[in-house]
């Protein structure tokens, strides 16, 4: 069978990518976020009273597969979780967690999505802007660290990829699909139906696909809310939204108001509503985290944009190339500053620091240049502000959490947007 040169191209540089991710993964010595060894993890309701959650975002995916394995159960010490959701712990335990064959799983899966978000923007806005947009992907940095991880984000970028592939195929029902299971990965993923909702709507498609997609999305989570309303007597989908919305935008809107750290200004807020702070209903506790932030945020509307604005210029221009590096090298550095690594690292080790940082900085600047002269010029316009739309959203709703981390689930987007404003300049001179 004759395959067309440019999918052959397309291929070629998911292979690259899957090449990279397994290269880098492999070489990890320590695959784990920040945490502390916990013998027995406490109950949800207990950490949410804590300013410190001792349990790491890897150590808590373990944990709940471990039991999901062990005991059919979703929970990480013998009670019921909502804090996480069931997705990648599910993804973990059918591997019996083990971190090896995460890896190469969560490699291939990171290239299935820059080969899903080529292909996309193929169909949309042509063979060149898919191949460009895929070709960022593929060195992105961000993406590329959290493939060795004990993360999801790997798994959640497939996900939308996926979903965002099967839209440009008019398949609503596997689009809708796709998101309900990215939604059942990670919470921020409970409102993607919007964007896409509204967009099937602009573009006039019949109200029976709207609907399909929406029961498709909404399959998934719809039962995840029950069985939380089954289990802690009211309906809720996570508590993660409101610890959010308390430890990190209250948190930091009074660490700057009162010029301590962020560990410092949790400390004071749990001190001060402890009393608000008295349940054992997780779903509840999370409410009730979420009204105290919120109560704290709007007296200070101010600092807050601050804040945020701040946060969000850390999380498009954070680097992660240092913690790729000493992932592979000095595990234990991971979390030092890099104003401190010159004292306790080789020359070479600071260089290549230096140097992939600088390389993620500019490809950074690159996506930015090529996405506006998307927004100015590329069409279609109804596909231009959708990947605008799902790629902002990931940023605005990660801040006030500072971190080049979180922009990994927007790159697809920012990339194919990317793609067609590459693309277009190409035509332009083209034709000049």
């Amino acid at each position: 069978m004759k395959v067309n040169p440019e999918i052959r191209l397309l291929l070629l540089i998911a292979g690259v990518a899957l090449f990279i991710r397994l290269l880098v993964g492999l070489g990890y010595k320590n695959r784990m976020t920040p945490g502390e060894p916990v013998q027995k993890a406490r109950s949800e309701a207990e950490y949410l009273r804590e300013p410190y959650l001792e349990l790491g975002d890897s150590q808590q995916y373990l944990l709940l597969a471990e039991n999901l394995r062990a005991r059919g159960r979703f929970s990480w010490n013998g009670g019921p979780v909502t804090f996480r959701l069931p997705g990648y712990p599910l993804l973990l335990a059918l591997i019996n967690n083990n971190l090896i064959v995460m890896t190469v799983l969560q490699a291939v899966l990171s290239a299935l999505s820059v080969l899903f978000a080529g292909r996309a923007g193929m169909r949309v806005f042509g063979p060149a802007a898919g191949l460009a947009g895929a070709g960022l992907l593929a060195v992105d940095i961000p993406n590329i660290t959290h493939c060795g991880m004990v993360m999801s984000e790997p798994l959640f970028v497939f996900l939308v990829t996926g979903a965002l592939l099967a839209l440009s195929y008019r398949q609503e029902w596997l689009c809708g699909t796709m998101l309900g299971m990215a939604a059942m990965t990670r919470p921020v993923g409970v409102f993607l139906f919007l964007p896409v909702a509204v967009f099937l709507v602009l573009k006039r498609v019949r109200w029976q696909r709207v609907v399909v997609f929406l029961v498709c999305f909404g399959l998934l989570p719809g039962c995840w809310v029950v069985r939380n309303w089954r289990v802690w007597g009211r309906p809720g989908f996570s508590s993660n939204g409101g610890y959010n919305l308390f430890y990190a935008g209250a948190a930091e809107v009074v660490a700057d108001k009162l010029q301590v750290p962020l560990a410092q200004a949790r400390v004071y807020l749990v001190e001060r509503y402890r009393q608000e702070l008295e349940d054992d209903n997780p779903l509840e506790l999370g409410k009730r985290l979420g009204r105290i932030g919120t109560r704290v945020i709007v007296q200070e509307p101010v600092r807050f944009l601050k804040v945020y604005l701040r946060s969000v210029g850390k999380i498009i221009f954070g680097t992660k190339a240092d913690d790729l590096v000493l992932r592979l090298v000095a595990p234990e550095l991971r979390l030092a500053r890099l104003g401190a690594l010159p004292d306790v690292l080789p020359v070479r080790v600071r260089t290549v620091i230096f140097l992939l940082s600088g390389l993620e900085l500019v490809l950074m600047c690159v996506t930015i240049f090529f996405l506006i002269r998307a927004l100015l010029r590329a069409q279609p316009r109804s596909w231009v502000w959708l990947l605008l739309a799902l790629g902002v959203y990931f940023i605005l709703l990660a801040a006030p959490l500072g971190d080049g981390r979180f922009r990994v689930p927007a790159m697809p987007f920012f990339t194919t947007l990317a793609g067609a404003g590459w693309s277009g300049l190409l035509a332009k001179r083209r034709g000049g």
